[in-house]
């Protein structure tokens, strides 16, 4: 009987290092992905959105593209040429507030910020 009961205290303890030893580790860092307006919205959703087409952002898109550089948000995160002209474009179509923007656009308020410094100043050829 006391064998028995050693055993299960053994076992408890067991029990009590692995919770220890679970709680010490550091969990990793998850995130959601970014959804795509483009295949999110329906046509009419999206100019309801962007004030822009679907084929009209694609055309602007592809002549401005290059000079949109993939840039990074506060986590690291790549912010596509497409998504930075979409933040801009609803900004300009909206007149929100960047941090309104950032919310919906799943970003820091620092990044949409640079998106809309990125795609709105003016350029010099």
């Amino acid at each position: 009987m006391a064998a028995l009961h050693a055993l299960r205290e053994v076992m408890d303890l067991r029990e009590v290092m692995q919770v220890l030893q679970l709680n010490g580790r550091r969990q990793r860092c998850t995130f959601c992905q970014r959804l795509d307006p483009m295949t999110y919205y329906s046509n009419v959703e999206f100019l309801a959105r962007f004030r822009l087409s679907k084929e009209s952002f694609d055309t602007l898109l592809t002549e401005i593209r290059h000079l949109l550089p993939s840039s990074r948000d506060r986590r690291g995160l790549r912010i596509s040429p497409s998504l930075q002209l979409l933040v801009a474009l609803r900004y300009l179509a909206t007149g929100n507030f960047q941090l309104t923007l950032a919310d919906t656009a799943d970003m820091s308020q620092p990044s949409v910020s640079r998106c809309l410094k990125t795609v709105v100043r003016p350029r010099h050829r």
